[in-house]
C-alpha cells in the first residue's frame, strides 16, 4: 500500500484493553456470537448497526469496548478497511470472526509498536497469525548450511579501484526490476525472491525485462518444498541446471502442483539460464558495494508480525522483536539501498516483496534498516550472475 493511501491506525477513543475489557461473560458479546442467533436477525443488527453506529447499541456499558460501541469509531475502521481492500466475507459468522482478528492487531500492534516504525492498516489486518505463515517459511528452512555449489565471495572489492559508494542507488531506475509480484497463500517466497533476481540478472546482461515462472520451480525443483518453504541456493541451482520459462507459459497458480514441464531436450532458447551461484559474506557495506556493481541480489531474513502491518518509513526491528517474535523466515529481492533524510540519514535497504502490490510503499517494496542485520537479513545473502552474453 502506498504511504499516502494508509489509514490512520489509532482513534482517540480507542483504549487498549478495548477487547479484552468487554469479557468472556459479557451479554453484549455472548449476543453477537451466540451460534443460537438465526443468521437473519444477526444480519439486521449487523445492518443496523454499519448503518447507525451512534445509536443502536445505546448508552456506553462503562467498559472501554463498551465506548467504542457507543461511538461506532471501531467498527466504522472496519468498514472502511473493508471497502478500502475490497473484502468481502461469505457469511456474517466469517465477518464477526473477521472482526475480532482486526480488533487483535489493533492490540497486538500497539503494544509492540517501537520508535522510527511506521504501521498502519493493512490488507493483513484481518488475518490470524496462523494464516500469516502461510506466506511465510518456518525455521527449519533457514539456510545456514554451506552449499557446495554456492561459490562463497569472502570478500567482495568492486573492480574499478577508484570505486566510491554512493549514498543511494536503486536497480528500478535502470528498468531492470519486474513489477511486485502476489505469491497469496504459499509459503514459495523462495522461488519469488531467485526468479526476482534472474529476471534482472537477465534484464542488467541481456537488455530484455522477462517476467518468469515462480510456478515451475514450485512444481519441478525436487529439492525444495513448494508451498511448505525452501531454500534459494538449491533455486538457483535448479535456475543454472533446467533454466526458467516465462511466467505467460507456465503461469501461477499459488499452489502446489506436478510438474508439467514436456520431456526431452531442453530448447534454450525459451528457458532463462544463470551460470553461478554465489553466496555473499555478512558485511552489508560489502553487499552494498556488489549491488551497485552486479545487480540485485535476494535477501532471507526472520519476519516479525509488525511487518505485516507495514505502510511506511523504515523497518527497524529491535534485535529482541526478532528473536523472540519472529513468525517465520522471509526471502526478498534487494534492488537498492538509500538513507533517509527525515531521520537525519538513516541508511535503508530497499526491498522487493512479493505480497502483492497493495502492501507497503510503492506498490510492495519496504525499506529497512542498513547496517545493524536487522532481523539476521545480512547472513544468508545469495544471488545468481550471468557471465555469459
Amino acid at each position: 500500500m502506498h504511504k499516502g493511501s494508509s489509514m490512520p491506525l489509532f482513534g482517540k477513543d480507542l483504549r487498549q484493553n478495548s477487547w479484552r475489557a468487554l469479557g468472556e461473560t459479557s451479554p453484549l458479546k455472548s449476543f453477537l456470537f451466540s451460534k443460537s442467533l438465526p443468521l437473519v436477525l444477526l444480519l439486521i443488527i449487523l445492518l443496523l448497526y454499519f448503518q447507525f453506529p451512534l445509536n443502536i447499541f445505546g448508552p456506553s456499558d462503562g467498559t472501554d469496548f463498551g465506548r467504542i460501541i457507543s461511538n461506532g469509531t471501531f467498527l466504522a475502521k472496519f468498514v472502511d478497511f473493508q471497502k478500502s481492500f475490497s473484502k468481502n466475507y461469505s457469511t456474517i459468522e466469517e465477518k464477526l470472526r473477521r472482526f475480532s482478528i482486526f480488533v487483535a492487531n489493533f492490540e497486538q500492534l500497539k503494544e509492540r509498536g517501537g520508535e522510527g516504525e511506521v504501521y498502519g492498516i493493512t490488507t493483513f489486518f484481518d488475518w490470524s497469525d496462523e494464516e500469516l505463515k502461510e506466506l511465510i517459511m518456518p525455521h527449519e528452512h533457514f539456510e545456514s548450511v554451506p552449499f557446495s555449489w554456492a561459490k562463497p565471495i569472502r570478500e567482495f572489492r568492486p573492480m574499478d579501484a577508484n570505486f566510491k559508494r554512493p549514498s543511494e542507488f536503486d536497480w528500478r531506475k535502470k528498468g531492470v526490476v519486474n513489477h511486485v509480484k502476489n505469491q497469496m497463500r504459499c509459503g514459495a517466497c523462495w522461488a519469488f525472491a531467485t526468479a526476482a533476481v534472474v529476471e534482472s540478472q537477465h534484464a542488467i546482461h541481456n537488455g530484455t525485462l522477462l517476467t518468469l515462472s515462480e510456478q515451475q520451480m514450485i512444481d519441478c525443483d525436487q529439492s525444495n518444498n513448494g508451498c511448505e518453504g525452501g531454500n534459494r541456493p538449491n533455486a538457483f541451482r535448479y535456475v543454472r541446471d533446467n533454466g526458467l520459462l516465462r511466467e505467460d507459459n507456465y503461469p501461477y497458480r499459488g499452489a502446489d502442483g506436478n510438474c508439467e514441464l514436456s520431456p526431452g531436450p531442453v530448447d534454450p532458447t525459451q528457458r532463462t539460464f544463470v551460470d553461478e551461484v554465489r553466496t555473499l559474506p555478512s558485511d552489508e557495506q560489502q553487499i552494498a558495494d556488489f549491488v551497485v556493481e552486479k545487480g540485485p541480489v535476494s535477501f532471507g531474513m526472520n519476519v516479525t508480525k509488525t511487518m505485516f502491518h507495514y505502510v511506511g518509513g523504515i523497518f527497524s526491528p529491535t534485535a529482541d522483536e526478532c528473536q523472540f517474535h519472529s513468525m517465520g523466515r522471509h526471502a526478498m529481492e534487494v534492488v537498492g539501498f538509500g538513507e533517509d533524510e527525515k531521520s537525519g540519514g538513516t541508511p535503508f535497504w530497499i526491498m522487493k516483496n512479493s505480497w502483492g502490490s497493495s502492501w507497503g510503499i510503492n506498490g510492495g517494496y519496504v525499506h529497512i534498516r542498513r547496517g545493524v542485520d536487522a532481523c539476521g537479513l545480512s547472513r544468508e545473502v545469495h544471488t545468481a550472475l550471468i557471465t555469459r552474453y
